[in-house]
């Protein structure tokens, strides 16, 4: 792995999961000797100067034009002299297999959803079945991703699994949780459509209705554009401030999950997402819809436990029976701590990143 030249490809370097998952590999892919590069189409971003920290180069190519930054794209990729080209989302495969074609480059692909929600997404303009077919490997972060890839004739001997990682030292349980009778659900990721917050307050408002011996809050962490439309829906339920609560985007999410008691995910669809496995980690006990990978990573009433998406009144009453049990709470977290530790450790990528840029 010494000395292999490596180019990414990402929208932005802001704080979702892909960018996440983007600074783990290259900061493992640097402590095996490789040398990667960043190029990113928006400059800026939260992560931009954890890898600066890391000696890595970050190049923004800012062009509004699409034609324009890829041509930009084309020449610096030319001229890094690169053995791979790699992007780290769906939508930019296709600059990866034009730049790594101009250059001599290997091309790699990502797949990090489903793909069945990226491949009809509107600013592909019907070209999303070209991102799937034309890289010649294409990366998945989920099973279901890999399956859909399959059906759609992708050959499966070009699809390369690779399951996000977790920094198990960055992500850990607190010495204890609240000694209150306040039971803390918290709720992490971009506010938009698919993370679908309005059956969080949905949620929310059946618990409020039906009363509990503990008190149940819903802490929001993140923000998107549909912020201040869940903000206006929470008042008008008379949740807001007193049932639910907005915290915007957090600077240290690790402490938010060690100051919380439970995670609800109740999204549309997911690949794999990093929260229910950051919340896993920090021995969280997770009630997710089963949607992507998530009936991979949660064995049901072990490690956490996953609903029909949509159904409301089923996550509710998981919610509310936790908040009164502090000992299946304390058992679920701490097998969610261990599987994460035995599958998404620091030691799996490094061996998952060799295997990937070195194929026997």
């Amino acid at each position: 792995m010494e000395k292999l030249r490596i180019a990414f490809l990402a929208y932005n370097l802001g704080q979702g999961g892909a960018e996440r998952q983007l600074f783990y590999m290259v900061k493992t892919l640097v402590s095996q000797g490789c040398y990667p590069d960043v190029y990113s189409f928006y400059g800026g971003g939260y992560w931009e100067t954890p890898l600066r920290e890391l000696g890595i180069r970050v190049i923004a190519i800012n062009e509004r034009n699409k034609i324009v930054r890829l041509w930009k794209l084309v020449r610096l990729i030319k001229r890094g002299k690169y053995h791979y080209v790699h992007s780290q989302q769906f939508g930019l495969n296709l600059y990866a297999v034009v730049s790594s074609l101009f250059s001599g480059s290997s091309c790699i692909g990502s797949i990090r959803n489903n793909l069945i929600s990226e491949v009809h997404t509107p600013d592909l303009f019907g070209l999303g079945w070209l991102s799937l077919l034309l890289p010649a490997r294409i990366v998945s972060n989920s099973m279901k991703g890999m399956e859909n890839a399959k059906k759609y004739l992708r050959n499966s001997k070009s699809i390369y699994f690779l399951p996000n990682m977790v920094d198990t030292e960055v992500f850990f349980p607190g010495e204890s949780r609240k000694p209150d009778d306040t039971f803390k659900v918290i709720t992490v990721g971009t506010v938009w459509k698919p993370k679908r917050v309005d059956r969080v307050l949905e949620v929310a408002e059946i618990l409020k209705a039906t009363g509990n011996e503990r008190k149940i809050i819903f802490e929001i962490i993140g923000d998107g554009d549909e912020l201040d439309a869940m903000i206006n829906l929470a008042k008008s339920k008379g949740l807001l401030n007193s049932t639910v609560f907005f915290k915007g985007r957090s600077e240290n999410i690790a402490s938010e999950y060690r100051d919380a008691n439970a995670l609800l995910l109740t999204s549309d669809f997911e690949g794999t997402p990093n929260v229910v496995l950051e919340a896993m980690s920090s021995g969280l006990p997770v009630v997710a819809s089963n949607v992507g990978d998530v009936p991979e990573i949660i064995v049901d009433g072990e490690t956490g436990f996953y609903i029909e998406c949509g159904n409301i009144k089923k996550m509710a009453q998981r919610i509310a029976a936790l908040s009164q049990d502090a000992v299946l709470c304390s058992k679920v977290g701490r097998q969610a701590r261990d599987y994460i530790l035995k599958n998404h450790s620091q030691a799996m990528l490094s061996q998952k990143l060799t295997a990937l840029y070195r194929p026997s």
